[in-house]
Parts: C-alpha cells; sequence; structure tokens
C-alpha cells in the first residue's frame, strides 16, 4: 500500500508581527491502492466544466479518494457536488479558489444536507444525517479567457 506525504505552511507579516502555520513535517496518508487521477483541463471563462466525476457514473474509480488536489491559473469557483441518494436530488458546496493556490481535501466523504440544525444536534453529529460521497466536481471561472485548471485524486 503507497503512502502519500502531505506538507503545507503558510505565513504573513501584519504590522511587523509575522503570523504562520501548517508544517514543512510531511503528514503521511495511506492510499489504498495507489490508483491516480491526474488531468489538466483548460475551461474557456464564464463555462461550467465538469472537472472530475467519482463513483457510479464515472469512467475513473475514485469514489473513495483520499487526496484530492485542485489548483487553478485563475481566480475560480468550484462545486463539490453530491446527487443525494442516487435520486438526482444534487446539493453542493461552493468554494472560491484564489489563483495559484490549491485546495486539498484529505476523503471523498460527504453529508447529506438537513432542513433544520435541531436535525443534526438529535442525530449527534454531522455523519449520522445522511452519510454520501461527493459524485463530482464543477469549475467555473470568469477571468476573460482560457484558465488551466489541475486535477489530482488518489485512491
Amino acid at each position: 500500500m503507497p503512502d502519500l506525504s502531505i506538507t503545507q505552511s503558510w505565513s504573513i507579516t501584519i504590522s511587523d508581527q509575522v503570523f504562520t502555520g501548517g508544517s514543512s513535517t510531511p503528514v503521511v496518508v495511506a492510499a489504498s491502492n495507489g490508483l491516480i487521477f491526474d488531468r489538466t483541463y483548460s475551461v474557456i471563462t464564464a463555462t461550467y466544466r465538469e472537472i472530475a466525476r467519482f463513483g457510479a457514473n464515472s469512467d475513473d474509480d475514485l469514489a473513495d479518494f483520499v487526496f484530492l488536489f485542485i489548483q487553478s491559473d485563475v481566480a475560480a469557483e468550484i462545486r463539490l457536488v453530491t446527487d443525494v441518494d442516487g435520486n438526482n436530488s444534487r446539493q453542493g458546496l461552493a468554494i472560491q479558489l484564489a489563483a495559484g493556490v490549491p485546495l486539498m481535501l484529505t476523503g471523498g466523504d460527504a453529508a447529506r444536507a438537513t432542513t433544520t440544525i435541531d436535525e443534526v444536534a438529535a442525530a449527534g453529529n454531522w455523519a449520522t444525517t445522511g452519510a454520501d460521497v461527493h459524485d463530482f466536481i464543477e469549475y467555473y471561472q470568469t477571468s476573460g479567457g482560457a484558465a488551466k485548471v489541475r486535477v489530482v485524486a488518489i485512491r
């Protein structure tokens, strides 16, 4: 079973005070079989583009990814979309990407939305309110030109 090493860190100086976070010490994540999805797309402005599909309707067997990396060369938006219970009732999470700053996730699990926060409280946690997985990821940008976006998922 291959191991994936992940490092990340950041720093900012504000009024001569330095703030830092992260670590240069790798965090090791076990990949179940080392299956990798690595694609770079060119996406024209003001166009939605599916950049990854996971699960039953996918040609790539990455439904249980342990690592996902997305990086765009322009400011953009991605949507992590879940087909709730397989009935085409889609729910999603939109995330803004800054140009050149990667998004990294360490798992493809998702929890179905609930109608009230009381349902979550009654269940005791988010996971028991309807476990699911992300089914696909959409990308959208409005830079005025073509953008390059790289998607890497490892299982």
